[in-house]
């Protein structure tokens, strides 16, 4: 299906290991509730069919939590802006400097929106401030690309829900945007 000249992306997380099937629909419920941008999400009961194959006609799949796309519309209504740069690291080691080009970068950050060169150089530069420069450096000029209060609410969301493949834990599963 298409949305804005774009393919629809439907995102199913399987909840065999949540035998609540409460845990991720009440978790980005709860970052929503505490201001940080999440998807959206409902429920699906999924169902399989193999055309030709009769033993396999409306097979119940399971019930799964449907997640809103993280894409370039999403973003844009989640900020209320256009030209947002969404990424999904996946990486423990977020913000390493890996060098001045950004193909060493892509395929860890996984944009999730078309980025600017501008966008990318802001990603590089963050990263060897990271990675280099000393503490006093560092503490001056973070605030030229994080927005504390923003990355406030997001990190007491992570650690009250205590996820275990988020960015205390896995280093994924978790947006990062400019």
């Amino acid at each position: 299906q298409m949305r804005n000249g774009s393919v629809l992306r439907l995102n199913l997380g399987n909840l065999s290991a949540d035998f609540t099937c409460l845990s991720d629909a009440l978790a980005y419920e709860f970052f929503r509730d505490g201001g940080v941008p999440a998807p959206r999400t409902a429920y699906a009961r999924v169902f399989h069919t193999i055309a030709g194959r009769p033993e396999v006609q409306d097979r119940l799949l399971g019930l799964y939590t449907l997640v809103e796309n993280p894409d370039r519309e999403w973003a844009q209504e989640a900020f209320g802006t256009k030209g947002v740069a969404l990424f999904k690291p996946v990486t423990a080691a977020p913000f390493t400097d890996l060098g001045n080009e950004w193909t060493n970068y892509h395929r860890i950050y996984d944009p999730k929106t078309k980025t600017t060169p501008a966008q990318q150089q802001q990603v590089i530069r963050l990263s060897q401030l990271v990675s280099h420069a000393p503490d006093a450096e560092f503490n001056q000029r973070v605030a030229e690309w994080v927005d504390f209060e923003e990355s406030a609410g997001f990190f007491a969301c992570e650690a009250l829900l205590a996820n275990y493949d988020g960015i205390f834990s896995q280093g994924q599963n978790y947006l990062v945007f400019h």
